[in-house]
């Protein structure tokens, strides 16, 4: 067994000191390549909470859900509050007894802002959809 060691070790002093230090660069870009990537991979998947907030909303729900130690990301345009796949109901219902989010939500209105030359028929169901819970949304809390 030490024969095979010191033949390894005669190996690599065969190969100089450069390309030891290329060899040594390489390894070490592999590892960081490896451990940025293990880090990325296991990041808890997010679900979208509420998108088009206020800033003023984002910071109260922040605050509630920092509270309720349930965690969450604000989106990068920073109006959209993401929540742990998963946690996105339990966020609402906690979010609901709390009154937020305040900002108005967009009913049919959403129309009104969007011209209809450029849709494309899916963009125009989602609209709809979003004119149809905005509205829904309105009616619920006008009954309360």
């Amino acid at each position: 067994m030490p024969e095979q060691i010191q033949s390894i070790i005669a190996n690599f002093k065969s190969f100089g000191v450069r390309r030891l230090a290329l060899m040594g660069g390489i390894a070490a870009l592999v590892m960081a390549v490896i451990g940025i990537a293990s880090v990325y991979l296991n990041r808890p998947a997010y679900e979208t909470l509420y998108v088009g907030l206020e800033r003023s909303d984002v910071n109260q729900i922040g605050l509630v859900l920092a509270d309720a130690g349930i965690g969450f990301d604000v989106g990068s345009d920073g109006t959209s509050v993401l929540v742990p796949a998963g946690t996105t109901a339990q966020a609402r219902m906690l979010l609901a007894e709390k009154g937020l989010p305040t900002s108005a939500n967009a009913g049919y209105e959403l129309f009104d802002n969007v011209g209809s030359l450029g849709l494309t028929s899916f963009m125009q169901q989602i609209t709809r959809v979003r004119a149809l819970e905005g509205e829904i949304a309105r009616t619920i809390q006008s009954i309360s």
